[in-house]
């Protein structure tokens, strides 16, 4: 492709001196290479000279696509598809037949609404044309890709064996259903479809895209939390760090992956500042329905104060996420805790999740803490998190979140209360100011309301106002930084936090 541009750029001559056909090779080319500017500036120049050609209007739809223009792209493939006839020869021909050209603007319009992240739209209009031709592969490959954009790899992964059952070589199907088992956590799966279309269409785009999808499965990982914060009180801590890094190696025999992490905490009172640092090594286990993690800890500056973690999730189904998870010693002891009694303590938890599709999910949780002084602490939470709007480059979002929890102790080193009740609800603005593949800036603002009561001090509202920053280099490196100033009540009194967080996600 490289050459194909390479000598089409020293023809000296305007595009408009070039033959339509040779202008097409080279608009294949110049989307081969990720430079979809330059494709449809000459597909436009090629619908000049030849009005209503339909492969070059086809062709520039996806030039807008990738170059971020969607509404054109929408406007010129519902115009391509009603311009086609559905059927081709007269109605009393022996020879009438079916007008291909009509499907395939149909399934483009479809695929273009879910490019742009019209999901429901997409899936809703692919499904027709899908009950009405089911023995097309094509129709039902395009199906089952917009069911694993909605999270639904299963029924992902079904639809794509029925496409291949109609069509066995069909690469965009095989490509497909190797993206849906490795969605499943079935690497060795996909590896073989992999090793097989590497053989037989190393050069095609999908097959590409899922070599480097498997390239980047297989590389180190980096992920890195941090987060300062600032309070006017000193409840939970006037000054605060945190720090949480996880190094993961490449995985081991398809499933495995050993890691190293680090979790360092520090907070300032008015009694003194407490440091927590903890070092750990672990295990992650990715297999089809079961992830499972487990981790040996210890105090970084002393050889005392082992831990045992372990977690595990199981997802049956499309739906479903229940999951588990025991710390014999729990980072979610209060600092103010270790800081005045040396306190420590272990915690279990049980969680319940329901996923609907990428726009709608509910959330629930259970946690028993067991803390040394004797104290113990049961808590509960719940959210549902709804995409409210959905454009390709705007989204908002919205969550409403349950909190309780109740104590057994009074009379604690650190806040403690006897119960309490929060109720927020938070609406998020998403903004996609960049993208040009994998590279991407998107910027948030949230802001959230809610409502916090404490057993013997009433109930008091608060809120928080978010704004966020995050960048894509590539498909290798993400980088998340924001800030958010917040009100919150303790003991019936206010207190005003600003936080400064990063998140750092490398593959390497």
């Amino acid at each position: 492709m490289h050459r194909v541009i390479a000598l089409y750029e020293k023809i000296p001559l305007s595009p408009a001196a070039i033959p339509p056909y040779v202008l097409t090779a080279v608009v294949g080319a110049y989307l081969y290479v990720h430079q979809p500017a330059k494709a449809r500036d000459l597909l436009l120049q090629t619908l000049q000279q030849t009005p209503g050609n339909f492969d070059a209007s086809l062709s520039l739809v996806y030039a807008y696509v990738e170059n971020e223009e969607f509404d054109p792209a929408r406007q010129l493939i519902k115009e391509l598809a009603r311009q086609q006839p559905a059927w081709r020869g007269k109605a009393s021909s022996p020879y009438r037949q079916e007008n291909p050209d009509k499907l395939l603007a149909d399934s483009t319009a479809a695929l273009v609404e879910a490019f742009a992240d019209h999901l429901s739209t997409a899936q809703s209009q692919i499904g027709t044309l899908v009950n009405n031709a089911p023995n097309n592969p094509a129709l039902r490959s395009e199906q089952a890709s917009i069911y694993l954009w909605r999270g639904w790899p299963y029924r992902a992964r079904e639809e794509f064996q029925l496409a291949l059952g109609i069509d066995p070589e069909n690469p965009e199907s095989r490509v497909g259903r190797a993206e849906a088992l490795m969605s499943l956590a079935d690497y060795r799966g996909a590896h073989h479809v992999l090793k097989k279309l590497q053989r037989q269409n190393a050069s095609k785009s999908p097959v590409r895209r899922l070599a480097r999808q498997w390239q980047i499965h297989n590389m180190r990982q980096l992920h890195l939390e941090t987060g300062y914060n600032k309070s006017s009180g000193s409840q939970v801590g006037s000054r605060d760090l945190t720090l949480d890094a996880w190094l993961y190696d490449r995985p081991w025999k398809y499933h495995y992956r050993p890691f190293v992490h680090s979790h360092l905490a520090s907070s300032r009172f008015p009694e003194g500042t407490e440091n927590f640092k903890r070092l750990g090594i672990g295990m992650e286990y990715r297999g089809h329905a079961l992830e499972l993690v487990s981790e040996l800890s210890r105090d970084i500056d002393s050889t005392v104060n082992p831990g045992l973690s372990l977690q595990g999730l199981w997802k049956p189904d499309d739906h479903w996420r229940l999951g588990m998870s025991y710390d014999s010693y729990s980072n979610d002891i209060p600092l103010r805790g270790r800081l005045n009694g040396d306190i420590d303590g272990w915690s279990a938890g049980l969680n319940g999740d329901y996923y609907f599709h990428e726009s709608r999910r509910i959330e629930t949780g259970l946690q028993y803490l067991d803390f040394s002084d004797g104290n113990t602490r049961k808590s509960a939470h719940a959210s549902i998190f709804q995409r409210l709007f959905s454009q390709a480059h705007y989204k908002l979002e919205g969550t409403a979140a349950l909190y309780s929890s109740r104590n057994s102790r009074k009379n604690t080193p650190y806040f403690n209360p006897r119960r309490d009740l929060s109720f927020d609800i938070t609406l998020t603005h998403e903004w996609l100011q960049y993208r040009h593949y994998e590279h991407a800036f998107r910027h948030r603002l949230a802001t959230s309301v809610g409502i916090y009561d404490q057993s013997g001090f009433g109930s008091d509202p608060t809120w928080m106002l978010r704004y966020e920053q995050q960048w894509n280099a590539n498909d290798r490196f993400e980088l998340r930084y924001g800030a958010a100033y917040a009100r919150k009540i303790y003991d019936g009194a206010a207190e005003y936090d600003l936080r400064l967080d990063l998140t750092l996600d490398w593959r390497f």
